[in-house]
């Protein structure tokens, strides 16, 4: 300790200075990488869930649309209608079935496999 009372008052200042910069660009260096890793979490996002999503969102609508179609058809009282719903309903069946396989194509985690292929079989 008696060392640093004998240091002139410059010496201490550029010291101190040199110790303050040498922190500050570690901690620089240290946000740089948790930096990358938000960003590849970010792409990982934007690249498999987010498009996942889009197509399940774009699924449950055309279901839906399938099971007003079945209801419409359920309740027609005449041969037309019945015509329509059914060209409708066959038309629905094949954009959900399209759908469905490329839902499961978007679905990149393990844990939503099992669940895309429970979705295709039902």
């Amino acid at each position: 300790m008696n060392w640093s009372l004998n240091l002139k008052l410059r010496t201490k200042l550029v010291a101190s200075f040199c110790i303050l910069l040498g922190m500050t660009s570690l901690l620089g260096l240290s946000a740089t990488h948790e930096m990358a890793s938000i960003r590849a979490t970010t792409v990982e996002m934007t690249e498999n869930w987010l498009p996942s999503v889009v197509a399940l969102e774009e699924l449950r609508y055309q279901v839906s649309a399938l099971r007003r179609w079945q209801m419409r058809y359920a309740l027609e009282k005449d041969d037309a209608g019945w015509g329509k719903a059914v060209e409708s309903i066959t038309k629905l069946t094949q954009t959900v079935h399209d759908l469905n396989g490329k839902y499961r194509l978007r679905v990149s985690s393990p844990e939503g496999r099992p669940a895309a292929r429970q979705r295709l079989q039902d």
